[in-house]
């Protein structure tokens, strides 16, 4: 037996619509604000290397390993979220991968105090509503209900 999708499976309201786009717009002024974080790193990364190659005054430090690569690893992780972010931002408007959007909305509830607590609160409270459910549902072309 083929699953069919339900006809009554609830739609989405002009409310939904609404918050889904503002959720959308939130991750993307998150994510670029994000994107922004990540260039403070730069400057223990430029520190990091002139300890490694003598330029900071002498001889040159090993510890400025040290800098380089927890400056490296910082511009690495907010600049893998920014994209996760912004990606998270634009499925919300397309209405798909709504698993993927609720574990960036579980993350930015950990990580990005407190701007992103609130957005992901805000983004959780919206995804698990039945009418958005099923709409995510509809959109990856999944059955509804059999």
């Amino acid at each position: 037996m083929t699953p069919t999708f339900s006809e009554s499976a609830p739609d989405l309201t002009a409310d939904d619509v609404q918050q889904l786009k503002l959720l959308s717009w939130g991750h993307f002024i998150l994510g670029g604000l994000t994107v922004l974080c990540g260039f403070f790193p730069f400057i223990h990364l430029a520190v990091g290397i002139g300890m490694v190659s003598g330029e900071m005054g002498g001889r040159p430090e090993p510890a400025g390993w040290i800098f380089v690569a927890v400056a490296s690893a910082l511009i690495a992780f907010f600049w893998a979220t920014a994209g996760l972010t912004i990606y998270a931002g634009r499925c919300l408007r397309e209405q798909r991968k709504r698993t993927l959007c609720f574990a960036v909305a579980i993350l930015q509830c950990v990580f990005f105090q407190p701007i992103g607590l609130v957005l992901g609160v805000f983004s959780i409270i919206v995804l698990i509503r039945p009418s958005v459910k099923a709409a995510f549902e509809r959109a990856e072309g999944a059955p509804v209900a059999f």
